[in-house]
């Protein structure tokens, strides 16, 4: 577990670690740049943040084994919202060659946010779910949804908005779905 922030006013709030091996990582330069309450349960989960500007928030749970998972927030006011309730989701496993989550050629398990007021909630749900995003612009929003619950194999999802005020929603239920978004 590490920290580093520079600036000013930046908070990292209660990150509460349980289990074996999880790996977690904080950096943040600016001001006003928040990672809320994150809670880090089970083993081997390797979940990095970082926050690059200005009052950027993000508040992440993960619950479950061997989720891989790297949040990436440049500009300001930005914001992240995941909670991940399973084992081997975000990177782990890595985007199915030749799928159309792969053709968006974003690396597996990375949320990332480069602009302003750009909004990214997912819930993730069950195992095997492989998901990334970048939102490239300002006031750009993505909704998701992951449940793979009861189902042996996961879900993939890529998304990618380049410009302005794009909105993308998703809903993925039951075993080896595969998407990509490109706005």
């Amino acid at each position: 577990f590490g920290t580093t922030q520079l600036g000013g006013s930046n908070t990292v709030g209660t990150i509460t670690i349980s289990g074996d091996r999880n790996q977690i990582g904080a950096y943040q330069n600016g001001s006003g740049n928040t990672i809320s309450v994150a809670a880090i349960t089970g083993d081997s989960n390797n979940i990095g943040f970082t926050q690059v500007g200005n009052t950027n928030l993000n508040g992440t749970v993960i619950s479950g084994d061997s989720n891989e998972v790297g949040m990436l927030q440049v500009g300001s006011a930005n914001g992240i919202d995941l909670n991940v309730d399973g084992d081997f989701n975000g990177g782990a496993l890595g985007f199915t060659a030749g799928s159309d989550a792969a053709s968006m050629l974003l690396p597996a398990g990375v949320v990332g946010q480069f602009g302003s007021d750009n909004s990214f909630t997912m819930d993730v749900f069950g195992n095997n779910n492989v998901f990334a995003a970048a939102q490239l612009g300002s006031d750009n929003v993505i909704t998701g949804k992951q449940d793979s619950t009861g189902f042996g194999a996961g879900n993939q999802v890529a998304v990618v908005q380049v410009g302005d005020a794009n909105t993308a929603g998703f809903s993925q239920v039951g075993s080896g779905n595969n998407a990509a978004i490109s706005q």
